[in-house]
């Protein structure tokens, strides 16, 4: 259950985001620190203020000492997706350092990076092929950046499924199981399956879940 929140209408819009963010990486599981005290024994920890050289990223992740993504913060209301391109920048500007004082992390440019108001946040995910920043409803919990990295990505996994078994599969299940696999591969995630009634919708969708989980990777599928 999350704590009770201050009060935060005496605010103003940047303060208010950074109070939201860091009630929401703590929801989250992370340990909050400030970069001149942060202290790295803890499993998880998001650093407030990490300093580069050419400037400080908000926020940088650790999971298990290791630097794996970075937070930065917007003040509410503002616009995310055009300054997609600053996440990019810190990820570039940490590499630089962390290569020059041999700082332990999960490969260059790190592999995740989130930019947030503290009610509208957007997470790019670099392990995945075509990657692109895309909205989520919180921040993930460090178990599973950490098993991202490691697994790599669904949208990876579709590129290593093996040709698809046609036998005791009609051919519109065969092309609905087909165009989900491409669409997967355009990096295109939404995609509608229209198929007439008695068409064998059912089959088609536990041959597809099967493939993702056999081969892809994936955990859960609703």
């Amino acid at each position: 259950m999350s704590k009770t929140r201050e009060p935060d209408y005496d605010l103003n819009p940047e303060q208010r985001a950074r109070r939201r963010i860091d009630a929401l990486l703590s929801d989250a599981g992370w340990d909050l620190q400030d970069f001149k005290k942060m202290d790295l024994s803890k499993p998880y920890v998001a650093v407030r203020e990490y300093q580069l050289p050419g400037g400080p990223v908000d926020y940088l992740l650790y999971v298990d000492r290791k630097a794996i993504g970075t937070v930065e913060a917007k003040k509410e209301g503002e616009t995310l997706r055009p300054v997609e391109w600053q996440a990019s920048r810190y990820a570039q500007a940490f590499s630089d350092k962390a290569e020059k004082e041999a700082i332990p992390n999960f490969g260059f440019p790190l592999p995740v990076s989130y930019i947030s108001t503290g009610t509208e946040t957007l997470f790019e995910n670099r392990t995945e092929p075509n990657h692109r920043p895309r909205e989520v409803f919180a921040f993930h919990r460090g178990e599973f950046l950490s098993e991202v990295v490691r697994m790599g990505s669904i949208r990876s996994g579709v590129f290593e499924l093996p040709h698809l078994a046609k036998q005791d599969l009609r051919d519109c299940q065969v092309d609905a199981i087909i165009g989900l696999e491409d669409s997967l591969r355009a990096n295109r995630p939404r995609a509608l399956v229209e198929m007439a009634t008695g068409g064998g919708k059912t089959i088609a969708a536990i041959a597809h879940a099967y493939r993702l989980l056999r081969w892809a990777e994936a955990k859960r599928i609703l």
